[in-house]
């Protein structure tokens, strides 16, 4: 295969096109990332899946245990992308999602007690 050659000033110049197509492309992820942020939904997902990636911790390759630990790596890395990209320089968006995040837990349980309740007093007329 013959090579190029490629003046100073033609590999600056495709130097310089090749930032700004990455400055292009950051712009666009923190584009995207506000807007799945700005609803209730958005973050509602994007909690469950950060949810269930931190549960994964990081462990050591050992036995027959190797695909599975791979497979979880894989899962906590992917949490990981999501916290930096997504709420990098959005601390007040995050909280607001925990905050959103807590109030579902507390309505879940009060309507967990309620069933409980109701259970108990079909057991006591009984």
């Amino acid at each position: 295969m013959d090579s190029i050659d490629f003046e100073e000033e033609e590999v600056e110049a495709l130097r310089d096109e090749i930032s700004r197509n990455d400055l292009i492309e950051a712009e666009e992820n923190k584009r995207c990332w506000a807007k799945v942020l700005s609803t209730y939904e958005g973050r509602y997902v994007i909690h469950q899946i950060v949810e269930g990636m931190a549960k994964q911790r990081s462990s050591s390759f050992a036995g027959e245990q190797t695909h599975k630990t791979a497979f979880r790596e894989g899962q906590r890395s992917i949490g990981e992308i999501i916290l930096r990209d997504g709420f990098t320089n959005r601390g007040e968006t995050y909280i607001l999602m925990l905050s959103e995040a807590e109030k579902r837990a507390q309505s879940k349980k009060l309507r967990t007690m309620k069933i409980v309740e109701k259970m108990r007093g079909q057991q006591d007329a009984t």
